[in-house]
């Protein structure tokens, strides 16, 4: 039998177009503050019992629970990881956290009738995977305590399951279930974040996922029913999202001058003021999910690609601009180095390039590609303004699982508005052929994004000079110029309409324009070409919300 609860319905086609679905910001979106990433895997793998061609590969490997929380309330499996923040987070500036983790559930038993499958219990190799929706949760920030251990059930899930049957007795002689599911934790992490903490440890586990070693057995592959032996994998990632308001913004400029609450020690004014820009500065943050598929295995189903663009956004015009891209996977084979990739498109060009780490980690190969899927951890965190690897940051293979970010600002251009990425795989002919799989939770891209400084001001005519901004006869009627219509501002310029000096008298109409610069405390104004400008009143007449100025430039423009 095979359950496909994925959202590939038809095959070849949804699994070769993949679309990537935005789960937080996009376009027009933008936080002053960035996203950080965290997570661990569940499983460790030992190759003790492996044979000779099983080496090395997570498919020949043995696989035992990680139990990182010593008194065992995690039951089946756990682990821990942290997640590091810059100094100055408060639980009000959390906007967006989310939960995944996955597993590969498989039985290891074959039974010949009914007794047999009586007599060994055969029900708990079925019934296990009836949990694979719920985890166990807690976390304790820097400056804080532990939380209690929470029970979290998924918002989502996604997957496949395959079984066999005996034709006797109906029961299931192999099963396999490969899942994805996650869940939003924001209100849970700002309930036990506490302000100013610079980090966060995670505990998570009792991930579904089967230890031992896997058999080949039944597996839902590209769209049927087949025979595969992935190996043990199963593992866990949180993803944190941080926006400091205007007012959350002066606060902090306040307590680091005030006292050394939370850097360790006092600033001046101009010292607050680079702190703050360098980690709270104007970001686009996009978040892709939930559930990826890629298994390039055969004919017909390779390259799968998993494409996107980023739009809508308008990086800094000058200096530097710091942008990052990051995925969450599971699946992946350190030892099989065939065609796999994460590419970004370089500059705004047609040229795409592809993204790769060093000292081991995502490690470049040839052609143009690298060992994307290696299972390893390697993670940016932001030092004074721009980003560079810190934590963690290893060469041990991590059992299928993978946590990577790319620091790719020299992939950037200033004045830019949008971005292509690709994330694939596909079949190559090394070592007899082979083909790396993956499976996707989770794709973020954070970048340094331009934001206006809006200056307004109010001009009133009287109804003599109000009249001059607009024709009074056709000019030009094939270029548009016909009566009534608008004079350009450089023609409005020439014959400049006075503004009323004098007090008007009662019943007298009077008209109002509103003038809008980009330029910052009365400096120059700074042309922002191809820049479509998204503007807040509210609802109190003509009151500018300040810093609503933003760029999106997926706007209509009237």
């Amino acid at each position: 039998g095979l359950y496909n609860f994925t959202t590939i319905k038809n095959f070849p086609s949804d699994e070769l177009n993949q679309k990537p679905i935005v789960r937080f910001g996009g376009a027009g979106s933008y936080v002053f503050g960035d996203y950080a990433v965290t997570g661990n895997r569940v499983i460790s793998l030992d190759w003790s019992q492996s044979t000779v061609a099983g080496q090395g590969y997570m498919w020949g490997a043995k696989g035992t629970y990680i139990k990182d929380d010593p008194d065992g309330q995690f039951y089946l499996n756990s682990s821990k990881a942290v997640l590091r923040l810059p100094k100055g987070v408060t639980k009000d500036d959390i906007v967006y956290a989310r939960l995944y983790w996955q597993g590969n559930i498989f039985s290891t038993s074959d039974f010949s009738n009914q007794a047999d499958y009586d007599h060994n219990d055969g029900k708990k190799f079925t019934g296990f995977a009836q949990w694979y929706t719920w985890v166990k949760f807690t976390m304790k920030s820097s400056k804080g305590k532990a939380s209690i251990i929470e029970d979290i059930q998924r918002d989502r899930c996604e997957g496949t399951a395959a079984w066999n049957f005996l034709a006797s007795s109906g029961r299931p002689l192999r099963l396999r279930l490969k899942y994805g599911c996650t869940k939003d934790i924001t209100d849970l992490v700002k309930q036990y974040f506490v302000d100013y903490s610079d980090s966060i440890e995670f505990t998570v586990g009792n991930v579904r996922t089967s230890d031992g070693m896997d058999p080949i057995g039944a597996d839902f592959t590209n769209g049927k029913f087949d025979n595969a032996r992935l190996g043990p994998y199963g593992g866990w990632g949180i993803i944190v999202v941080y926006d400091k308001t205007a007012a959350s913004r002066r606060d902090l400029l306040g307590n680091l001058q005030s006292n050394d609450s939370v850097t360790g020690q006092k600033m001046t004014y101009k010292e607050a003021v680079e702190y703050k820009n360098k980690y709270f500065k104007p970001k686009n943050v996009t978040i892709y999910g939930d559930y990826f598929v890629l298994t390039p295995w055969k004919n017909g189903y390779t390259p799968i690609n998993i494409n996107a663009t980023i739009s809508g956004f308008y990086t800094p015009r000058s200096g530097s601009v710091n942008a990052k891209l990051g995925f969450l996977g599971f699946g992946g084979e350190r030892k099989m180095t065939s065609d796999e990739y994460f590419k970004v498109q370089y500059k705004g060009t047609t040229r795409m390039d592809s993204l790769y780490g060093s000292s081991g980690v995502n490690q470049w190969l040839a052609n143009d590609r690298a060992n994307i899927y290696d299972g390893s951890v390697a993670l940016l965190i932001n030092n004074n303004g721009t980003y560079e690897y810190s934590y963690p940051y290893g060469t041990d293979y991590l059992g299928g699982f993978d946590l990577d970010e790319f620091d790719i600002s020299s992939k950037m251009k200033n004045a830019q508005s949008s971005l292509d990425i690709s994330l694939g795989a596909a079949w190559e002919n090394l070592n007899g052929g082979q083909a790396d799989q993956n499976f996707i939770s989770m794709i973020a891209i954070s970048a340094d994004l331009y934001v206006p400084q809006m200056c307004y001001q109010y001009e009133v005519y009287n109804a003599a000079n109000w009249v001059k901004f607009f024709r009074t006869k056709d000019e030009d009627p094939e270029n548009g110029k016909v009566i009534g219509s608008r004079y350009s501002k450089t023609e409005i310029d020439g014959n400049k309409p006075e503004q009323i000096k004098n007090p008007v008298v009662a019943g007298e109409n009077i008209y109002y324009r509103m003038k809008f610069e980009n330029r910052l405390n009365g400096g120059n104004s700074e042309d922002a070409a191809g820049a479509v400008v998204s503007i807040d009143f509210n609802q109190a007449g003509a009151t500018y919300t300040k810093d609503s100025a933003t760029i999106n430039n997926e706007l209509t423009v009237n």
